[in-house]
């Protein structure tokens, strides 16, 4: 999952929507692995809720009710909740998660009115007095990474669609197909948009993302360069050239 908003709004989203997630939750795999996998949950409550679902199958709702209660105060572990792997295996959670990515949407474009108020799920982001001085607060050092200025491509999500979101394609002018899908297939950021099911949608920029970071706040903070303006777009041999290496990963 990946949706920018303030981490009080994701914890009242999710404090009532507990409940209704618990029931959406048809086995303890993949969800309970994960959460210990990624350090989300301790070893010894892992076993302890195994044992208690294999001991009462009935009970396995009041079982996840009792994981969510453990993780409400923690981002990174509701963030986790809402992965591929578990979207996939429980197709219940997806009209949940389309309910928080409403909630994000809204508080991403409430706090963009705020200068310095921007944080994101996987922790607080505050907007970096100079570009290149993001304070990245509770960010794993391989989402630090994906977002590091020199990186030319991203990956980025909408809603169901994934792609790979071209940098040098999209600074040359936002109305160009800068994002590749994994068909092959070129869109521009609006199209893409549309693609991952937020057509009526007024905004791309907050609507795509990487690592649960809009592009909106990326440009923002510098980890992308903003476009031209339509009028320059006419670009020169060799920029032509520079994007076509880029793509064929030159």
């Amino acid at each position: 999952m990946s949706a920018p908003g303030t981490s009080d709004e994701i914890f009242q989203w999710f404090r009532g929507q507990k409940t209704q997630i618990s029931y959406a939750i048809k086995d303890t795999f993949p969800l309970l692995y994960l959460l210990r996998d990624k350090k989300r949950i301790s070893e010894e409550d892992f076993k302890k809720w195994c044992d208690k679902v294999i001991a009462r199958p009935n009970d396995i709702s009041k079982v996840v009710y009792d994981v969510l209660e453990s993780i409400q105060t923690n981002v990174l572990a509701i963030k986790e909740i809402f992965c591929k792997e578990n979207l996939e295996a429980y197709q219940n959670l997806q009209p949940l998660y389309e309910s928080l990515e409403n909630v994000l949407q809204q508080a991403q474009n409430s706090s963009a009115a705020v200068p310095g108020s921007s944080k994101v799920l996987q922790g607080e982001m505050k907007k970096p007095a100079s570009p290149g001085k993001q304070q990245r607060k509770g960010m794993q050092n391989n989402e630090i990474q994906v977002l590091s200025v020199e990186v030319r491509t991203l990956k980025v999500r909408c809603g169901k669609s994934q792609g790979v979101f071209y940098k040098n394609r999209f600074t040359a002018g936002e109305s160009r197909k800068c994002i590749k899908d994994s068909d092959g297939k070129w869109f521009t950021p609006s199209e893409f948009k549309a693609k991952g099911g937020y057509k009526s949608s007024k905004g791309w920029r907050s609507c795509i993302r990487c690592v649960g970071i809009s592009l909106e706040a990326l440009i923002m903070w510098g980890e992308i360069l903003k476009p031209k303006p339509e009028s320059s777009r006419m670009q020169k041999p060799d920029d032509l050239c520079a994007v076509c290496c880029e793509e064929r990963g030159h």
